[in-house]
């Protein structure tokens, strides 16, 4: 992962690869943004702080549990709903239906698989991040109450931003790219 390029200088970052949808993705129409949140395990991605978040940005929430891996929390302008275990091909329809995917809120400042393919599916990310470590038009937006009440009120802006990340995965996650890379990569070694 790219924090490690602070340990390994030298090293080379090869970025997850993910599909990329043939088309865009059109975006939903939510009666209100939809923030969706997915984990295996809540204390890696630190589940907590996203809906503390959340809850400062849009609360008081209303909570409710519609099934065993899905909880809403709604909020008078926006709700937040965090999806538990479930299987890769629901997460991609899943976010088919959000206006913006919550990835993490964890320490190592870079975001993972599922903000990569949130980007490949044109919805904005939200992840803390260091930028250094990414080129200079990663759209990962970092997470902040004002910023998720932006997200939630401009519906033109999570279309930009949804276009700037699927540019984005194009360029640097797409299963092609990645590939060429890994071996130019090696062949550079050999």
């Amino acid at each position: 992962t790219p924090d490690d390029l602070r340990w390994v200088p030298n090293g080379i970052w090869l970025p997850q690869p993910v599909p990329i949808p043939p088309k865009p993705v059109l975006p939903p129409e939510n009666e209100r943004p939809v923030f969706s949140h997915f984990y295996i395990r809540a204390n890696t991605k630190r589940t907590h702080k996203v809906i503390e978040m959340f809850d400062q940005a849009f609360g008081p929430l209303e909570r409710s549990t519609p099934s065993e891996t899905e909880e809403q929390y709604i909020g008078i302008d926006a709700e937040l709903r965090t999806y538990h275990a479930i299987p890769p091909e629901r997460v991609l329809e899943i976010m088919e239906q959000s206006d913006v995917v919550f990835d993490q809120m964890n320490y190592y400042m870079v975001y993972g698989g599922v903000s990569a393919e949130a980007m490949a599916n044109g919805r904005p990310t939200l992840v803390p991040i260091d930028y250094s470590l990414y080129p200079d038009d990663c759209p990962v937006q970092m997470p902040t109450p004002q910023r998720l009440r932006e997200l939630a009120d401009d519906p033109t802006l999570r279309k930009r931003l949804g276009q700037a990340g699927r540019e984005y995965a194009l360029r640097v996650h797409d299963m092609n790219v990645v590939a060429r890379l890994t071996i130019d990569t090696y062949k550079r070694f050999l």
